[in-house]
Parts: C-alpha cells; sequence; structure tokens
C-alpha cells in the first residue's frame, strides 16, 4: 500500500481521536445550564455556546478526513457502495455538514426550544443531514459485514440498539448521555475500519 493512502488512514483515526477529545473537552466546561448527560454535542458548536470553535475546527477535520479515508483509501480497496456509506456516515460527511450547518441556540439556553434552534436554513439542514447520516451510518456496518463478515455485522447491531435508546431518550434526562454513546461508537467504528490501512506491507 502507498505511504499516501497509509497516511490518509492514519489522519482519519487521528480526525477521529480529535474530535472526541474536543467534545469531552467542551462538555465538561461548556457551563452556563449545559449538561453533558441531558445535552446533545451540537449545542457545544452551536452560535451562543461559550466557546464552539474547537468543536466546529475538530469536527471539519475529523470529517474532511474520513471523507478522504473512505473514497480514496476504501473505495480502491473494496468497491462496491460500502466506501460510498461509509463516506456518507456521521464521522464523515456529518461531521463536515455541522462544521458548517449550526444550530441557533443551545436547548440549555433560556426560551430555547428545538423549533427556535432550527429556526434557520442552518439549523434545519443540520438536523437533517444528521438523521440521515446516523441512519446510513448503521446500513454501512451491515453492508460491510458482507467483507468483515459476524464482526460488522454484530457492530451494526449494536449501533442499532444504541441509536433506538438514544431516539427513545430524546428530549428526555439521559439523552446527551445516549448520543454520546452512539457517537463514540460511530467513530470507534471508523478508527477500527481505517488502523488495517495504516500499516506497511509489502
Amino acid at each position: 500500500m502507498g505511504s499516501a493512502k497509509r497516511v490518509l488512514a492514519a489522519s482519519a483515526v487521528a480526525g477521529q481521536l480529535l474530535v472526541t477529545v474536543a467534545w469531552i473537552i467542551g462538555g465538561a466546561t461548556e457551563g452556563r445550564g449545559y449538561s453533558p448527560v441531558d445535552h446533545n454535542l451540537s449545542d457545544l458548536a452551536a452560535r451562543t455556546a461559550a466557546h464552539p470553535w474547537p468543536m466546529l475546527i475538530t469536527q471539519g477535520l475529523a470529517g474532511a478526513t474520513a471523507t478522504a479515508f473512505a473514497l480514496l483509501v476504501l473505495r480502491p480497496a473494496l468497491g462496491g457502495p460500502a466506501p460510498w456509506l461509509v463516506a456518507a456516515s456521521a464521522p464523515a460527511l456529518d461531521n463536515v455538514s455541522d462544521a458548517f450547518f449550526r444550530l441557533e441556540c443551545r436547548v440549555a439556553d433560556p426560551g430555547c426550544t428545538n423549533g427556535a434552534a432550527t429556526a434557520s436554513a442552518s439549523g434545519v439542514i443540520h438536523y437533517a443531514v444528521g438523521a440521515i447520516t446516523f441512519g446510513l451510518t448503521m446500513v454501512a456496518a451491515f453492508v460491510l459485514a458482507r467483507r468483515y463478515g459476524a464482526v460488522a455485522f454484530g457492530f451494526g447491531c449494536v449501533l442499532v440498539v444504541a441509536f433506538v435508546i438514544y431516539a427513545a431518550l430524546t428530549g428526555e434526562p439521559g439523552m446527551g448521555l445516549a448520543q454520546r454513546v452512539f457517537v463514540l461508537l460511530t467513530s470507534a467504528g471508523l478508527v477500527l475500519l481505517a488502523l488495517p490501512f495504516t500499516r506497511r506491507t509489502t
């Protein structure tokens, strides 16, 4: 495998680790009523967030590197629809989208409802892309099972369970924690997918 492809794979891994660190630190330091347990990650990059730029920058980098890995490394290696689904998944497309399309306010802000947060086209696109990419992430896991077998299929099942729990807790206490579990799983999946491509082969 060429050195350029190894660099792309390593960059995808680093991007996911970087954005994960950003949302962990951001959630712990956001304050002003924000709770990592009860509020979504999107609030950390909302227009009213205390420190949105670390999230915006790392999301953009994580999404761009994941997309490049999917299209320039995974697609030539695997072919078929799986690489395209990975490119359209939460660790890739959703991170890129979130870096540009932000919510108008945090749910933790006084008077901020879901309607207020999505009062602009930016907010609507943010939620729409999130919903689509979350779904495609789960589909990608099952499509990858054709190549990676029971491990990928089992991972897809875990993703579905995590997403159902998150969806059930929408607007309820614990929503933020449930979303973080799902997002962490999607990032871990991308990392595990990319790691073998970082190794030098002879």
